[in-house]
């Protein structure tokens, strides 16, 4: 993997970004017959494997003898730019990981109580390191507020969520997940950006709904 990144990366003109997490998802692992860990072994495997790409694609020689990955190189050519690696993360130990070897932290939608705790976690280990904080997560945006019930509603039903609009609305938001028409959607991403998230990863999940698409397109215009 590291070996892609750093060719990719000098392909590229320097474009690469590579994100990294312990993963999660279990029915991805057996779909592709590769094992699933717990979770704690899945970490330690990360931080590994995070240590030594982090080494190789700084264009440094890594000499590795761990537990789960060992190695002992370097890449030849140089990349003439640094590659910027993300890694996602919603536990304290994950979080630490990205604070001490990531450029870029990036949580999935969550509550502003988790992500400050999180964000605590994360500010006590990156010392003086620059690395900046994203968020990820679905968004349901509409121009008015009969399609924007529509919308929640089948949010809703997608989820096995209950309730009247108005407070799956509020539900929603409390998640984390940005809700609401553009006007609404800039005060909550304005929100975030205020508690230190530099930027926001859109999930685009129906792709056939080209008006949500349009309807995010203009809120971001609006400058959040």
């Amino acid at each position: 993997l590291a070996k892609m990144a750093h060719d990719l990366q000098i392909y590229s003109g320097g474009l690469l970004i590579l994100g990294l997490g312990a993963g999660w998802y279990q029915s991805e692992f057996e779909s592709y017959g590769i094992p699933f860990p717990s979770t704690p072994e899945r970490i330690a495997r990360l931080e590994e494997s995070l240590t030594i790409i982090r080494e190789l694609v700084n264009g440094q020689r890594v000499n590795h003898r761990g537990k789960y990955y060992s190695c002992d190189l370097e890449f030849h050519p140089k990349p003439s730019s640094k590659l910027w690696v993300v890694v996602g993360a919603r536990s304290r130990r994950t979080v630490e990981l990205a604070a001490r070897l990531a450029d870029e932290w990036n949580f999935f939608a969550t509550s502003i109580q988790d992500y400050l705790k999180l964000k605590r976690v994360f500010d006590s280990q990156r010392k003086q390191r620059e690395v900046k904080i994203s968020m990820m997560g679905p968004f349901i945006i509409s121009e008015d507020k009969s399609s924007l019930s529509l919308k929640v509603a089948e949010f809703a039903q997608r989820r096995g969520l209950g309730g009247d609009t108005e407070t799956l609305i509020q539900k929603l938001r409390e998640r984390g997940i940005t809700v609401g028409t553009p006007e609404d959607a800039v005060e909550q991403l304005k929100g975030w950006v205020e508690l230190g998230v530099h930027g926001f990863m859109f999930q685009f999940i129906n792709t056939s709904d080209t008006g949500a698409l349009s309807s995010l397109v203009g809120t971001l215009k609006r400058k959040v």
